[in-house]
């Protein structure tokens, strides 16, 4: 296990969260097109399925977490609409392997 995802496993501390299973993986990189990074694998199947982390925090992979500016969306949900372009702006594109993770109300983070 990454050092980094034992320390947000010890911060995170005894709330018991979901964790994503590999079929849930499996079927997010399927529909991804791409494999999670490291990284992100550890947090989704180790520390939980959203829901910990800054700002309103991660979010979910495939299920939404019912809360920040983002509820009721996933990382997958949100990576095929973005990717999917802006119907007002053609020359808009969202870049390829970019994820949105982390909900920080109006300022939002990314890992690719």
């Amino acid at each position: 296990m990454l050092p980094i995802v034992q320390r947000v496993m010890q911060h995170v501390g005894v709330r018991k969260l979901h964790v994503v299973s590999e079929a849930e993986i499996a079927e997010a990189e399927r529909r991804l097109g791409f494999q999670l990074p490291e990284l992100l694998r550890e947090l989704y199947t180790c520390v939980g399925d959203g829901g910990f982390g800054p700002g309103y925090g991660f979010l979910g992979l495939i299920k939404p977490v019912p809360a920040g500016d983002f509820a009721g969306e996933s990382v997958v949900e949100l990576y095929e609409i973005f990717r999917a372009g802006d119907p007002e702006n053609s020359s808009w594109s969202w870049r390829e392997r970019l994820l949105p993770v982390v909900d920080w109300g109006l300022r939002h983070s990314f890992l690719y």
